[in-house]
């Protein structure tokens, strides 16, 4: 996941006329779905939900959407799946993955 956000530059999230789409998480509470491609969020897309797969540049992700994550206190889950399955992290881990990532090979 990591890897893929990194090289292609985007983060794709959920989306609908309201914001950005909160998805099952763990046992504390809803989390916003994260993946590296809009197929894998398409395919996961929460029946009756008008969501649509929304792109994300990865610059936009670590300068604006990260920091009102972190002030909300929002969790995401990482590659959620159909069967509800995901890696819950804070979403100052998951921006502290990418940057390593990116200063390693970038």
């Amino acid at each position: 996941m990591i890897k893929r956000v990194v090289d292609w530059r985007e983060v794709w999230t959920l989306g609908d006329a309201e914001g950005l789409v909160m998805v099952a998480g763990d046992d504390e509470g809803p989390c916003l779905g994260v993946w590296p491609h809009p197929d894998y969020a398409r395919a996961f897309e929460p029946s009756g939900t008008d969501a649509e797969p929304e792109r994300i540049p990865l610059s936009a992700w670590l300068n604006r959407i990260t920091p009102k994550l972190l002030a909300a206190g929002t969790r995401l889950a990482v590659f959620p799946l159909e069967t509800g399955h995901a890696v819950v992290v804070g979403a100052d881990r998951f921006r502290d993955d990418l940057l390593a990532y990116k200063a390693l090979y970038y």
